[in-house]
């Protein structure tokens, strides 16, 4: 077996520490903060999405309810509308049988 060199292991240790200073002085503290960006970024997005499926939701409720109110208020107009007519039908038959009978006298 071969003996382990203990200069090469300090030198291979002395490398690692001076990659990881570098590293850590050089592109640790960007790399840690566009993480904390992206972080914070996804929360901001599922946020709004929530909000939006919320918000969704909630138009879809109003728009229901506002066809529901125009079909009622349609069905009102419609009756409305057809007793006037019948109402209208009634006076036109009513003074077409006064004129009848002020010519038959």
């Amino acid at each position: 077996m071969d003996s382990i060199n203990s200069t090469l292991v300090l030198a291979q240790l002395a490398n690692f520490g001076i990659l990881f200073l570098l590293f850590k002085r050089c592109i640790a503290d960007r790399l840690i903060a566009t993480i904390q960006q992206r972080r914070e970024l996804q929360a901001r997005l599922e946020a709004a999405a929530e909000n939006y499926e919320k918000n969704m939701a909630q138009a879809e409720a109003d728009k229901q309810s506002i066809l529901e109110q125009a079909r009622k208020q349609a069905k009102n107009m419609m009756i409305e509308i057809e007793a006037l007519a019948n109402q209208k039908s009634v006076d036109i038959i009513l003074a077409a049988e006064k004129r009848a009978e002020l010519e038959l006298q």
